[in-house]
């Protein structure tokens, strides 16, 4: 049986970032954790990053080996976004953004360098699906039988069908059998 539990730090009047308070934080963080799922267990414990570097000084002046400090996902996310934007920056990709009226140029130089979280996850989804569709679109221009098939789901999807978790299914069956074959195709060519 695997048990789930959430700990939120109790409120201090004192500054986080202060050592001894974080220490106290964590220490009952485990106290609280080992009376829900048992002494031998391990904590898993998310901080941001400021005091994710701090608890790691911590946990290693301490020596507790029952405590696993990770970042939280902000902090891991931001470079990701910028690591995008750094890699699609001048790929046309921007221009087809601006012209669409989807997004100004400042917008996307704030997405492209990793300040906007909610925006840049944004524009990188819809990107990332744009181009897909425009992929998928290429590949069932000719028709193959199989081409066909998934030509007939895509309609039964757009169509909101009832049959629409099984069409799914069958879609992405499509897909990873038309990546198999364009993957092919590239190779011979």
């Amino acid at each position: 049986m695997h048990t789930n539990t959430e700990v939120i730090a109790a409120l201090f009047k004192t500054s986080p970032t202060d050592y001894g308070t974080l220490c106290t934080a964590l220490q009952l963080t485990q106290g609280i954790s080992a009376t829900v799922v048992g002494p031998q267990r391990k904590t898993l414990i998310t901080l941001d990053l400021d005091l994710y570097a701090r608890a790691l000084k911590i946990q290693q002046s301490v020596g507790n080996n029952n405590w696993v400090l990770r970042a939280g996902v902000l902090h891991i996310a931001f470079p990701a976004l910028h690591a995008f934007g750094k890699t699609i920056d001048g790929s046309e990709l921007e221009t087809c953004a601006i012209e669409s009226g989807a997004y100004t140029s400042a917008a996307l130089r704030g997405i492209f360098s990793g300040k906007a979280y909610k925006r840049g996850l944004e524009y990188h989804i819809t990107t990332s699906l744009a181009v897909m569709m425009l992929q998928f679109d290429a590949v069932l221009s000719t028709k193959d039988p199989v081409r066909i098939q998934c030509i007939a789901l895509n309609d039964k999807l757009h169509k909101r069908n009832p049959e629409m978790v099984e069409s799914f299914v069958l879609r992405m069956i499509c897909l990873a059998l038309l990546c198999v074959n364009a993957t092919a195709e590239t190779v011979r060519t």
